[in-house]
């Protein structure tokens, strides 16, 4: 094994990684600029963070690295802190701003959270808070050397310092991550058996395709998590088996998740790539730097989506679904609006909504395609809710 043609591996890997991240928030904030609409999706503003995230992680993986080091590893005992705060930083602020699209997710589906929700702005904060309290003890910790192998040293041998570190970075890492997986494993159960049941009572044209854009969205946001798993898990995975089967198998295993791990900011960058708020302008600039191309001789972009097409009832939002028909009562700015692409409450109540009513007419009988004209066209004209309710989602 040509370690040498390794580490050279490892560190080009890493640089593609940064060079990604930085496109991701370069990416983000241009669309930020160009379709304000788009900070309505917390998952897609915390794209921005997770890009920015990656940048430590890879700069710890650098400082690891011995071919960055020709003459040796610096010895300094500021120089070793920082080192060992900077490698679980990292870890923790892309974990936590994982649990962050995680937990509104959860308060979405199972706390009926509004859009207008102040904690949604706080999401980065949070993650930031977080990461940087739980890390934060490794900048104050005691006797705390950088061996010329590039390995971080911690007290002594059996010392609580040493036990300390141990438990204290393996325990939060796995909450996060444990958590994250429960929130995706629940979300997904109730999403598409919330799908396969509407789709069995035959609801209206409308009804279906904003469950259909539930389901897909759903899919679509919750990429930010697998990423998670897959460049985490091996991870942690690699702790443990360091501690417990010591050896090639070990060994070998550490540097797949090496590889892996270096990974994390190019595979952030193709979800992005991917996601809701992207797909939209994709369609309606038809490729992501269209505006660029496009503008006319005085620098004016194309009319920005956000409008309806008040003769033909045909929705041009700037997310999810387009081409909708009209729902009888409810104004297209207002309540068919897709306000927010992490399942924003205009898909989701209409969806929740749909399922109930068509629930209560499958037991009487009735199916929609048995219900007069208005009723096909508002199928929940019985619950007479009034507009501003829109916004106040109930959730499947």
């Amino acid at each position: 094994m040509n370690v040498e043609a390794i580490l050279v591996a490892l560190l080009a890997l890493g640089g593609v990684s940064i060079l990604a991240s930085i496109a991701t928030m370069l990416i983000v904030a241009w669309v930020w600029k160009i379709e304000p609409q788009s900070k309505e999706s917390p998952s897609f503003n915390l794209t921005f963070w997770i890009g920015l995230a990656d940048i430590p992680v890879r700069i710890s993986d650098i400082f690891s690295n011995p071919m960055t080091w020709p003459l040796g590893f610096p010895t300094s005992p500021s120089f070793a802190r920082f080192y060992l705060w900077l490698g679980y930083f990292g870890p923790f602020y892309y974990i936590y701003l994982n649990c962050m699209i995680a937990l509104d997710l959860q308060l979405i589906f199972f706390h009926r959270l509004p859009r207008q929700a102040r904690i949604r702005a706080w999401y980065p904060l949070l993650g930031f808070g977080l990461a940087f309290f739980l890390a934060f003890f490794y900048l104050v910790m005691p006797d705390v050397e950088l061996a010329s192998s590039g390995q971080i040293l911690v007290g002594k041998p059996g010392s609580a310092a040493k036990h300390f570190v141990t438990i204290w970075s393996y325990m939060w890492l796995d909450i996060g991550v444990f958590y994250t997986l429960v929130v995706v494993i629940m979300v997904l159960v109730k999403v598409i058996k919330n799908y396969r049941r509407l789709r069995s009572l035959n609801s209206d044209p409308v009804s279906t395709n904003m469950s259909k854009a539930v389901l897909q969205n759903t899919l679509i946001i919750l990429a930010y998590p697998l990423v998670l798993f897959i460049v985490y898990i091996p991870y942690v995975l690699a702790n443990w088996f360091s501690v417990y089967l010591p050896g090639d198998f070990a060994l070998n295993w550490y540097l797949v998740m090496n590889v892996i791990f270096n990974l994390q900011g190019v595979l952030n960058l193709i979800v992005l790539m991917f996601h809701p708020v992207m797909l939209k302008l994709y369609r309606n600039r038809h490729v992501v730097f269209s505006s660029l191309l496009s503008q006319d001789s005085h620098g004016t972009l194309p009319s920005a989506v956000g409008t309806d097409d008040l003769s033909t009832g045909e929705l041009k939002t700037g997310f999810l679904v387009a081409n909708q028909p009209r729902i009888q009562g409810v104004d297209a700015q207002g309540g068919l609006r897709i306000q927010t692409l992490d399942l924003g409450p205009a898909v989701t109540a209409h969806f929740a909504r749909a399922l109930e009513a068509g629930q209560a007419s499958a037991s009487d009988g009735q199916l929609y395609s048995a219900v007069d004209e208005k009723e096909r066209t508002d199928p929940l004209p019985a619950m007479s809710m009034p507009q501003d309710s829109y916004d106040d989602p109930t959730f499947l």
